[in-house]
């Protein structure tokens, strides 16, 4: 059986941590409380389905530095900036480094908790499409630099003339890795490969060369 989702809160503002908590619990939720980053560093424990929402402004370590903390760590939860001071730098940077969204805070919850929500659904999507993902990426491993060039323009819809003029080879040579490609990603033509790289999509990079790729 699947673990139940858990709302993770973190919050050095003990009313701030107990508003949320009961507006989660009150959704029918589950919430685990934690007063500091640190605290919830030393309770994190495997990766839990769920997500985090987390105020920005904190002693010891603040919201995005945890943020960066988890990031470095592969934590894939998805995570809820909130806060009452919040600026476009902060803004900015939390987005930068992943975040789910960057709420105000305000006394008026509904607002949060449907982002709750929606963080919820995201990350349990997310799981279910890992096994997918990791396949996908295994296959994509057996491609070259070039093939991997040649399948994102595939992607995008070029043709093979314009792949010719703008990678500087001829179009026996883009034929070629073509029939490299649909070979090693185990489909039949353009269109079944547009479908399979469908769940990578969302990755962060937004551009499958990030992926390992054989030299």
């Amino acid at each position: 059986m699947n673990p139940e989702p858990t709302v993770f809160i973190v919050d050095d503002d003990l009313s701030a941590l107990d508003s949320v908590r009961w507006l989660v619990q009150t959704a029918g939720l589950r919430a685990e409380t934690f007063s500091s980053p640190t605290e919830f560093l030393e309770a994190l424990d495997g990766p839990k389905p769920g997500c985090l929402v987390l105020d920005i402004r904190m002693p010891e370590m603040n919201g995005l530095d945890l943020q960066a903390e988890l990031s470095a760590r592969r934590c894939s939860l998805p995570i809820i900036i909130v806060t009452g001071h919040g600026d476009v730098p902060q803004c900015t940077r939390a987005f930068h480094q992943g975040a789910f969204d960057f709420i105000e805070k305000s006394p008026d919850n509904r607002k949060l908790l449907e982002c709750i929500k929606d963080a919820i659904q995201q990350d349990l999507q997310n799981r279910r499409l890992q096994p997918i993902r990791a396949e996908i990426v295994s296959r994509m491993q057996r491609l070259t630099g070039r093939e991997r060039e040649v399948m994102e323009l595939l992607v995008a819809g070029e043709t093979v003339k314009r792949i010719t003029v703008q990678l500087q080879i001829t179009q026996q040579s883009v034929a070629r890795h073509r029939a490299q490609i649909l070979l090693k990603l185990e489909v039949g033509n353009d269109v079944e490969l547009s479908r399979l790289l469908v769940p990578l999509e969302s990755e962060r990079s937004g551009k499958y060369s990030t992926l390992p790729a054989k030299v």
